[in-house]
């Protein structure tokens, strides 16, 4: 498992889903808004991570210091 920098996109009551592109984690942003989640977009250092072949996208063990937010773009 790698350690890599993602975009990160959640709120108080869903998971962590991370991204690839700044342009993806937008769009999930701004869908988790519209819904009034308390959403955030932000940067972060995520560790275990790992590339999953069924869903086709990047993964993550999730562990208690699995993320490191580096820098908060959005917030609801």
């Amino acid at each position: 498992m790698d350690t890599r920098v993602f975009y990160v996109v959640d709120a108080p009551e869903v998971n962590e889903d991370i991204f690839d592109t700044l342009e993806a984690a937008e769009i999930e942003f701004e869908d988790m808004a519209k819904l009034n989640l308390g959403a955030r977009l932000y940067i972060a250092e995520v560790n275990h991570a790992y590339w999953d072949d069924g869903a086709k996208g990047w993964n993550y063990d999730d562990q208690s210091d699995t993320f490191n937010i580096i820098k908060v773009l959005k917030r609801q």
